[in-house]
């Protein structure tokens, strides 16, 4: 689909002043103080050993780029993997690169409620927003505008699957073909999951993956591009041997971040990393001001090892899942999304819609009081973003349903720490809240 091997080294350059200053931070708002007990399970995680941390404390960074090629390229069947950064990061570069190649195509297609980092990478890559609304009780953009937006400026549509839900990609190609762009398969949530047989991050023209903290296999940061079509892959190759090399230091700080991060994971000590602030965790930011540069050879060497045990902890949130659906289906007023059904859901959250936002904000209130790591995902459609009135047509366009979702999406967590107790106490919190009078009245 691509043609040529131009150079790229533009597309590595620091952000500008410009991108850097539209950084915007959104949250819900501070939680209502420390559980009873002062116990809290992790909304999401990913525990790491010692040992994965010794050896990857003793791999030189060659042998780490090696290594991360050679396991990813295997487990996703594909000829390129590049670690980066962050997953933004890696969706930036290759975004950059291919719009270097194809620069009449400056458009991004992105679902209206999703990640902020994707419409931060689209811009930080120099690159316009295209919003679609979403299907209902789904996270599918809507078939009939994903249509309407893609054009001859498109470059890329892309299809993330939200906490571990694998799209059905069929729309997405049909309208991604139509026009001659890409279909980017971003599964920085959902490595492991499954499309149609293929592994989630494969089975688009180029996947994105993500090891940030909160994601299926985490690394404490990073993230890959893959890609098997070499036309595709040589841009970003060009782009990537332009970068400048990690900060020197950064591996002795992540890895000191990572002997904290398993022991923190513990629900008797997970609250109080939950009420600092400067964590971030629970806030949804868009900041196109990132750094592109590629990924230290200490996280890049936990990514592999991580991947050796991705399988056994996505089958644990799997079986966490079940008991959640059982215990929850008979709830009157709660709706689950349905499992797609040619995909394999990883469930690296378990999602739930209620009836309205008061429903939705009474439940994770009572839900965190008695020590279950609930949490809301984005807190608004992406139009929420300020400064997106300057990078897309359709920031003051309203999206109905990513609206719906921003308001009545509760995720709780499937693992680790999760256990029958744990389903026990979610079905009867929420089945309580909502026989509640004053709350299905709201």
């Amino acid at each position: 689909m691509m043609s040529g091997r131009p150079a790229v080294a533009g597309a590595t350059a620091a952000a500008d002043a410009g991108a850097a200053a539209e950084r915007f931070i959104l949250g819900f708002g501070p939680e209502a103080g420390p559980p009873a007990g002062r116990r809290l399970t992790p909304p999401v995680g990913f525990p790491l050993p010692l040992a994965d941390l010794v050896d990857a404390a003793e791999t030189d960074p060659a042998r780490a780029r090696r290594d991360f090629a050679a396991a990813f390229r295997a487990s996703l069947g594909v000829r390129f993997a590049l670690a980066m950064d962050s997953g933004r990061a890696a969706l930036a570069l290759a975004l950059a690169a291919l719009h270097r190649a194809r620069p009449d195509r400056d458009e991004v297609v992105l679902p209206a409620f999703t990640c902020f980092t994707l419409p931060a990478a689209a811009v930080r890559a120099g690159l316009r927003v295209r919003l679609v609304d979403l299907v209902p009780q789904s996270f599918a953009p809507d078939p009939d505008q994903l249509s309407a937006v893609a054009g001859p400026r498109t470059l890329a549509v892309v299809a993330p699957h939200l906490v571990g839900y694998p799209l059905d990609l069929t729309p997405l190609r049909h309208a991604a073909a139509r026009v001659g762009a890409i279909v980017v398969d971003d599964a920085a949530q959902a490595l492991g999951a499954r499309i149609a047989g293929l592994p989630a991050g494969a089975a688009g023209d180029l996947g994105i993956l993500s090891f940030g903290r909160g994601k299926p296999l985490t690394a404490l940061g990073g993230g890959a591009v893959i890609c098997d079509d070499p036309q595709i892959a040589a841009p970003i190759e060009d782009a990537a041997r332009a970068l400048a090399a990690p900060p020197r230091g950064a591996a002795l700080r992540h890895a000191a971040a990572a002997a904290l991060y398993t022991p923190v994971l513990s629900p008797r000590l997970y609250w109080l990393p939950a009420r600092l602030r400067f964590l971030k965790l629970g806030l949804t930011e868009y900041d196109p001001g990132f750094p592109l540069r590629p990924l230290d050879a200490f996280r890049t060497s936990l990514a592999v090892r991580g991947l050796e045990r991705l399988a056994l902890v996505n089958e644990a949130r799997r079986r966490t899942a079940e008991r959640l659906t059982r215990a929850l289906a008979d709830i009157p007023g709660l709706t689950l999304l349905p499992v797609p059904a040619a995909g394999h859901v990883i469930f690296l959250r378990f999602p739930i819609l209620f009836p309205s936002p008061a429903d939705r904000d009474r439940a994770h209130a009572a839900l965190r009081a008695a020590g279950i790591g609930s949490s809301r995902l984005y807190p608004a459609p992406l139009t929420a973003i300020p400064h997106l009135a300057r990078h897309s047509p359709d920031a003051g366009r309203s999206f109905p349903v990513a609206a719906q979702l921003a308001g009545t999406l509760l995720c709780v967590p499937t693992y680790p720490h999760v256990g029958e107790r744990e389903v026990a106490i979610t079905a009867a919190i929420l089945r309580s809240v909502l026989a509640t009078p004053e709350t299905r009245g709201s």
